[in-house]
């Protein structure tokens, strides 16, 4: 064998130890990096998961509040139209199940069943979106009317001028 021939495998050695060693550097780089991503993504989704659950036993009681309003509004129309009283309490009923539903369960489960819906009835789903999109707006809005523990009375438009004048 030449000198040439055993400094040529020498080098392939050499390079494929670098080769290897730099691998493994990486490796425990990126292995390090997923551990610290996951040390700061995991408060994070903990967060986004507890929040989520607020916003869905609020969800609940809306409904439930909902619910209670419309059975109200039945009770008042029971001696003048008793028959549509009757479809007013049934509606009222349903959605206090609905209620009922949101709040017992996980919001895996709720996710996976509005999938499963979404699915099977699309034009059903984005149109229970847009409503739901529209009543948690105005739910928003009065909320933000609110002030000091009173309302305000009067409406005032995106630069905070009054609307219809003075």
């Amino acid at each position: 064998m030449s000198d040439f021939d055993s400094g040529q495998d020498q080098t392939q050695y050499q390079t494929q130890a670098t080769g290897s060693r730099l691998k493994d550097e990486a490796s425990a780089m990126l292995s390090s990096a997923r551990e610290k991503l996951g040390n700061v993504a995991e408060p994070i989704t903990d967060k986004a998961r507890e929040v989520a659950e607020e916003q869905k036993t609020w969800g609940a009681e809306q409904i439930g509040a909902a619910s209670r309003a419309v059975d109200g509004a039945a009770r008042e129309l029971e001696e003048q139209m008793p028959q549509i009283a009757g479809y007013i309490h049934d509606g009222a009923k349903s959605l206090e199940r609905v209620a009922g539903q949101i709040k017992d369960r996980n919001l895996e489960d709720l996710a996976s069943t509005f999938s499963d819906f979404a699915r099977r009835q699309p034009v059903t789903a984005f149109a229970g979106c847009v409503v739901a999109g529209f009543a948690i707006s105005r739910f928003l809005k009065a909320g933000a009317r609110r002030t000091n523990g009173g309302y305000q009375t009067q409406a005032t438009g995106p630069t905070g001028g009054n609307y219809g004048g003075a």
